[in-house]
């Protein structure tokens, strides 16, 4: 029956979902990081500026000043970056360092305040 047939992908779905999640859910601790693209708020315009910075690994961004990385980009690049690439940045580092995944915009007021400094 048709119905029989719908429950039956139904369950697949529900099943390839929840095994995604999982994989997820690992990667989104991050010591599991291997790739740029895997840390949360990074495609691959982000893990682009992250090579153009001389930056191998993700873990490396542990160690890094979001602001100090801003100004590097802007002066490699002779180019102004827009101010959501150094809330990207404060969340990259941040998460790398044991935080939470946070979307990049939970950064913007921390990075106004370093800004007017």
């Amino acid at each position: 029956s048709s119905s029989g047939l719908v429950s039956k992908k139904v369950r697949i779905l529900y099943n390839e979902y929840r095994r995604f999640l999982s994989v997820k859910m690992k990667i989104l601790n991050h010591k599991n990081i291997t790739k740029f693209t895997e840390i949360p708020n990074v495609g691959p315009r982000i893990a682009g500026d992250f090579k153009t910075l001389g930056i191998k690994t993700p873990q490396a961004l542990a160690k890094l000043d979001p602001l100090k990385m801003y100004r590097k980009l802007e002066k490699l690049t002779a180019s102004k970056q827009d101010p959501c690439v150094l809330d990207t940045f404060m969340a990259v580092v941040d998460f790398m360092n044991g935080a939470p995944a946070r979307p990049w915009w939970h950064y913007t007021p921390e990075r106004k305040r370093k800004l007017d400094k």
